[in-house]
């Protein structure tokens, strides 16, 4: 899961880095994106990724 999560988020990071701002981003982990949609909805998400989980946050958004 931590594989995945870091996957989406470096793929995130390197979107915004060159620009691109509006992005789909797809991913084959149920785990992976149902954590992310909860950090969404969930002030103080409990995780054991929390950290990348919250930079995914983040990422997405950003203006």
């Amino acid at each position: 899961l931590r594989v995945e999560l870091l996957a989406i988020k470096e793929g995130l990071s390197f979107c915004w880095n060159f620009g691109y701002k509006q992005v789909v981003c797809e991913a084959d982990c149920i785990d992976a994106i149902s954590a992310i949609e909860r950090a969404i909805w969930e002030r103080n998400l409990v995780h054991k990724h929390r950290d990348i989980i919250n930079n995914i946050k983040d990422l997405v958004g950003k203006d």
